[in-house]
């Protein structure tokens, strides 16, 4: 009498094996060779393969490829300079506002200038007064004295953050600014300008960025050459409407 198999107690485990026993049966199917060509390097009309494997390409063009991608050593980046044009950041509006200086301040040191130095720049003393004399009509809309920002308390702020004070009695601090900047490009830094004033844009080259104070957003935005392009489509140098502002050259200097 046939022994009956022994009985095979249930196993969670039982599933997985019963899946891997049937993946590993053979199936009866059509068996079907395959044949590899041999690579080809020049033929006018490649005849037809019925390979199923693709060849391989040549040695010499993955070794071009390759040496292609390489990259060639990065130049170290130029030191930056920062020239903070402090009058704007003293205003909310049309008022002035210490608060609105210290919050802007303070942004800049923790999120934009870091470790970099910063020099800050404010109007002189009758800074516009003679541009006023050539055209009445320049910032007819503003109050004498309302650009100067002269609060001492602003000047006790900056050199208590041992940032120096430039002010040139008879110019305003964007031809102090464009002044400083030539200079500095010449002893090979790079130039980064805080301030809110447009005018600056003109300035903006491969070495030369802004940073601009948003309200609406509360932070500093840079401001480069890529976004100038983007957005005037054209280069600063080749901008007419800019050719008419040409920055005085002052008789101070800056020891880096």
């Amino acid at each position: 009498m046939p022994v009956p198999p022994p009985a095979v107690s249930a196993s969670p485990v039982a599933p997985f094996v019963a899946a891997a026993a049937a993946a590993a049966t053979p199936r009866r199917n059509r068996a079907v060779r395959l044949r590899v060509t041999p690579y080809t390097s020049v033929s006018s009309s490649p005849a037809p393969t019925t390979s199923a494997v693709p060849s391989p390409p040549p040695a010499w063009h993955s070794r071009k490829q390759l040496a292609g991608r390489e990259r060639a050593p990065a130049k170290p980046a130029k030191p930056r300079v920062f020239f903070l044009d402090v009058n704007p950041l003293c205003f909310r509006g049309s008022q002035r506002s210490l608060g609105a200086f210290a919050r802007w301040l303070a942004l800049f040191f923790s999120h934009v200038s870091l470790r970099d130095p910063v020099v800050a720049v404010l109007d002189g003393e009758g800074g516009n007064e003679y541009r006023r004399r050539l055209l009445p009509s320049y910032k007819a809309h503003r109050p004498r004295g309302a650009g100067t920002g002269a609060d001492s308390r602003v000047v006790d702020v900056l050199r208590g953050c041992n940032v120096p004070v430039v002010r040139v009695d008879g110019h305003e601090a964007d031809d102090v600014v464009a002044t400083l900047t030539e200079q500095v490009l010449q002893k090979g830094f790079r130039v980064v300008i805080g301030s809110p004033d447009k005018d600056f844009k003109q300035l903006i080259s491969e070495d030369v960025q802004l940073v601009m104070p948003i309200p609406e957003i509360g932070r500093w935005s840079f401001y480069t050459l890529r976004h100038y392009v983007a957005q005037y489509k054209c280069d600063p140098t080749a901008d007419l409407s800019l050719s008419e502002y040409m920055p005085h050259v002052l008789s101070y200097n800056v020891r880096l």
